[in-house]
């Protein structure tokens, strides 16, 4: 195959390795860099790959440098060439006295400050052809293998891959550039122009194209498009890579070439947006000046534009490049925006002015940077009106009877925040702790760790001769470092009261978010008597046993509660039984949210129990005979206790009697005998009971001599009492001797024993 055509085919792959080839031997000690003090650094216009030329022919080597008054071509230490001027494209010739191989260097200069420099591709000076001896030092010297150039398979036939390499320096494209030519921003979006004084009988054209253009032959006729006068306007520039400008004489050949890369500073772009208060209404009244440059913020204005009163709109045509942009208002901070003027599209911003900061009021400023994408703001505290309120971006303002407590002034939520917050309670008799934190609402995009996040607090103060406000920095804190992904950092607490205002440090990082909440009410629908359930406005679950002031009192006495507990999951207190007493007690346990506490704030509950009075025993029992016929008789029973005053007896629900009859002239017991209406009643102070004993329940067994035994005894579901008193007592029937088996053992002339005595 012959090489004309392996070239054509692999020629860029040629071209990537022999400038990579050459290139290495710039990485050598000695060469030193220009200082970094400053941005952008120049942009390379050409050379854009190796030449080879003459010793003391000249290269033009051609940057553009946006923000700098001059260039300086260096070669290690030594300055080879510069230009000044006010355009940022400048074009340098360079000679060379020496043969070899020589690395080039270009800086933007500006007083001392330099750019970051610019290597150049390098540039090879011999006085005859390029040869291989020429290159093969430097293959060796690097150790860099040498591929099969000559594509014959032979990758050890070095010197004819040497060979096709030596093809791929070639010499400058242009010797000598288009003669005073300046590229600069058109009048309009997207837009180019070129200055230039056309030397005699000559005329420009130029050329756009996607890729590098085509080098025209000196001599050959002109193709392209015919330029003039000098500064109009060649429209949609900003699609292309490229522009070639031809020289022609009077007769359209080509005498002069320069092929140029299009770049960014060459362009003119719009910047375009509206200017809105904290409420996102229209602003009016206000002035932007713009600076070039990022973080620009004493430098040369280069436009100013009003925002047009009715809808806080604006909009000014910019050269292609980053901007500082400072907004003027009477009654407002002079903030600081960043923004860029693109050239491939016009660029909208929505920017909020903040007003200035009065007399006592607290500025909380949220700076942040490349590291996190949008972090928010919050601020709780208490809303004046018995509940809390919760500053963020979808809440911007909160207000009280007593006026506005708070507001965001700024939400940023795409990268190099800044948010602002500014507190006004301290005017408007708002009192409380007051939680700022931070929220990374991208937390999956980066960590608040990595964010580089900055908080500032200020507070205004007026002047010594009232003549203006004072913005004094009063706390700063810094985002806490290291490993981890926790979404909110908890900065601080403003805590406000009638006479000052406390900044209190936290600066903790939380896996969860801060709260500010209240106790609203305590429940005792439970039934228990040592239990109950707290109520809050919100976050319940996050309140701990830390936040809580509890007292008591029993019997409106201080009372001192025994196993206290709080179980922050389901929010119910405990704590050990009360003593009962002889009479009901009244136990009221009242919660406060605790000074010291972080998550609350002030406001309480109060939780009351009736105690209801010790079970009291039975401790006697006196029984007598009130009444009788022929088949029953009548009692009364009369209970003691050992607490006299019992109320809320019921038979069936706190007594168990029960009764059996002697008869001690035949000695027969009658056990379990039924009685009869049987019925508690008050008495008095004390309790009785009645029944009846009737002698026909258990066949007519009933007659003279006879004993009843009584027993009374609570029962063990009674609330009230406990314990059992047993009373025995003599009655007679009439004797009916046909009804007993021995009816004449009656008439025995044994007396009967004592009232209330068994028989032995």
């Amino acid at each position: 195959m012959p090489y004309s055509s392996k070239r054509s085919i692999h020629s860029g792959f040629y071209r990537a390795f022999i400038m990579m080839l050459i290139c290495c031997i710039a990485i050598i000690p000695g060469i030193q860099a220009a200082s970094a003090d400053s941005a952008p650094p120049v942009a390379l216009l050409y050379p854009l790959e190796t030449v080879s030329v003459q010793p003391n022919q000249p290269v033009y080597v051609q940057v553009a440098a946006l923000g700098w008054s001059g260039v300086e071509i260096r070669e290690g230490t030594q300055v080879v060439g510069s230009s000044t001027g006010s355009g940022p494209n400048h074009s340098v010739a360079v000679t060379f006295q020496t043969e070899g191989v020589h690395i080039l260097e270009a800086v933007g200069t500006a007083g001392p400050i330099h750019s970051a420099p610019r290597r150049l591709p390098p540039i090879m000076v011999k006085a005859g052809a390029v040869s291989i001896a020429d290159i093969v030092p430097i293959a060796r010297q690097m150790s860099i293998y040498v591929p099969d150039f000559n594509g014959d398979g032979n990758t050890a036939d070095k010197r004819n891959d040497l060979k096709a390499a030596l093809g791929l320096i070639r010499p400058p494209a242009h010797p000598e550039p288009v003669s005073g030519y300046v590229i600069q921003p058109g009048s309009e979006f997207g837009a180019i122009r070129i200055d230039y004084v056309p030397q005699s009988g000559s005329q420009l054209y130029y050329e756009l194209t996607a890729s590098s253009p085509d080098i025209p032959s000196v001599g050959s006729t002109v193709q392209s498009t015919l330029y003039g006068p000098p500064g109009t306007d060649i429209l949609g520039a900003n699609g292309y890579t490229y522009l070639a400008l031809s020289e022609a004489d009077a007769q359209g050949k080509v005498i002069r070439f320069s092929r140029i890369k299009l770049h960014d500073a060459m362009f003119m772009s719009s910047l375009t947006g509206r200017v809105l208060d904290w409420n996102d209404s229209p602003f009016h009244g206000a002035t932007l000046e713009f600076r070039a440059g990022a973080d620009n913020t004493t430098g040369n204005v280069v436009a100013t534009t009003s925002v047009d009163g009715g809808t806080g709109e604006f909009s000014v045509d910019l050269p292609v490049g980053d901007y500082t942009v400072k907004l003027i208002a009477a009654g407002y901070e002079q903030s600081l925006f960043s923004a860029t003027a693109s050239r491939s599209t016009t660029n909208s911003y929505i920017w909020t002015a903040i007003s200035e900061l009065q007399p006592d009021q607290i500025r909380i400023v949220l700076t942040w940077g490349a590291g996190a994408r949008d972090l928010d703001s919050h601020l709780l505290g208490p809303d004046g009106n018995g509940g809390i309120f919760h500053l963020y971006y979808a809440n911007k303002v909160t207000s009280s009877t007593y006026g506005e407590i708070a507001k965001l002034d700024r939400d940023d939520t795409y990268y190099n925040g800044t948010e602002t917050v500014t507190v006004t309670t301290v005017n408007r008799n708002v009192y409380g702790t007051f939680n700022y934190y931070v929220n990374n609402y991208s937390w999956n995009e980066g960590s608040l760790r990595g964010s580089g996040a900055k908080v500032e607090v200020y507070v205004g103060s007026l002047s010594g001769d009232g003549s203006g406000i004072h913005e004094t920095l009063i706390k700063s804190y810094m985002v806490p470092t290291g490993l981890g992904q926790e979404r909110y950092w908890e900065v601080l607490h403003l805590i406000v009261s009638e006479n000052e205002v406390l900044v209190e440090d936290r600066n903790q990082l939380r896996e969860t978010s801060p709260i500010l909440t209240k106790i609203t009410g305590a429940d005792t629908s439970g039934g228990s008597l040592n239990s109950f359930r707290l109520y809050y406005l919100s976050d319940a679950n996050q309140v701990q046993t830390e936040d809580l002031q509890i007292s008591a009192t029993l019997d409106g006495l201080p009372y001192v509660l025994g196993g206290l507990h709080y179980n922050s999951s389901n929010q119910i207190i405990t704590f050990d039984p009360v003593p009962t007493a002889e009479s009901a007690r009244q136990l009221v346990v009242t919660v406060n949210a605790a000074p010291s506490s972080k998550r609350l704030i002030p406001g309480a509950a109060t939780a009351t129990f009736t105690i209801p009075a010790a079970k009291t025993a039975i401790t006697g029992l006196n029984m007598t005979l009130i009444g009788s016929g022929l088949d029953y008789k009548t009692f009364k029973a009369d209970l003691t206790f050992a607490y006299p005053t019992v109320t809320g007896l019921t038979y069936d629900n706190d007594l168990s009697v029960t009764a059996s009859v002697y008869n001690t002239v035949t000695g027969a017991t009658y056990a379990n005998t039924a009685l009869a209406n049987v019925a508690l009643n008050p008495d008095g102070s004390g309790w009785s009971l009645t029944f009846d004993l009737n002698r026909l329940a258990n066949g007519l067994p009933y007659n003279t001599g006879m004993l009843l035994t009584l027993t009374v005894t609570a029962k063990p579901s009674s609330a009230a009492i406990t314990g059992s008193a047993t009373y025995v007592t003599a009655f007679d029937f009439p004797l009916l001797a046909l009804g007993e088996s021995n009816p004449f053992a009656a008439l025995a002339l044994m007396p009967p024993p004592m009232a209330g005595v068994a028989p032995s």
